[in-house]
C-alpha cells in the first residue's frame, strides 16, 4: 500500500484529468502496455476494486501497491503529461507538475535534488539563438568576432568545441 495522501492524490487526479474517467490519452491497450512495463497487469481483477474506468483502477493501483512502484509509474505518467501537453500545444500547469514530480520522487526514495539535475541537462541541451552584434557593445563584438573565428577554426580542424 502505498503511502500517498489525499491531498497528494489531488495533484496527479488533476494533471491526468481522472475526473472524467479516463486517464490522460491513455486507451485501453495504452494503458496496459504501460503497466506491464512494470509487471503490472491494470485490468485484472485485483484494481477493479472501485470499478473499471482508467481513472478507478489507478485509484485502486495507488491503494494497493508499494511506494516504489506507484513513484516509477508516476514518474513515468508525468513525463506522458508533458509529452502530450507538447504535441498538442497545450500549457503545462508547471507547478502542479513540479508538486506531482516532488511526490514520486518522494515514493521512489529520490531526493529532490535529482530536479536541480534534471534542470541542467535541460539546459545542456536547449538550443541557443546568436545574439544580434549590432545591439552590441564594442568590446562584445570583438569578443563574440574572436570566438566565431576561433571556433570556426577549430571546426575546420575537427576539433570539438565546449
Amino acid at each position: 500500500m502505498s503511502s500517498l495522501k489525499d491531498v497528494e492524490k489531488r495533484y496527479f487526479e488533476r494533471l491526468f484529468a481522472m475526473h472524467t474517467g479516463w486517464v490522460l490519452d491513455y486507451s485501453d491497450p495504452t494503458f496496459g502496455e504501460l503497466f506491464n512495463r512494470y509487471k503490472v497487469d491494470i485490468h485484472g481483477p485485483k484494481y477493479q476494486k472501485y470499478g473499471t474506468s482508467k481513472a478507478k483502477k489507478l485509484r485502486a493501483f495507488w491503494d494497493e501497491e508499494s511506494d516504489k512502484l506507484v513513484g516509477d509509474v508516476m514518474l513515468e505518467m508525468l513525463d506522458s503529461y508533458e509529452g502530450i501537453c507538447d504535441l498538442n500545444k497545450q500549457r503545462v500547469d508547471k507547478n502542479v507538475l513540479e508538486k506531482s514530480r516532488n511526490i514520486a520522487n518522494r515514493l521512489t526514495g529520490k531526493s529532490t535534488s535529482e530536479k536541480t539535475s534534471r534542470t541542467v541537462d535541460d539546459f545542456l541541451h536547449s538550443e541557443f539563438t546568436i545574439p544580434n552584434i549590432q545591439k552590441m557593445n564594442i568590446l562584445q563584438r570583438y569578443v563574440f568576432k574572436f570566438l566565431r573565428q576561433h571556433s570556426q577554426a577549430l571546426q575546420e580542424k575537427g576539433k570539438e568545441i565546449i
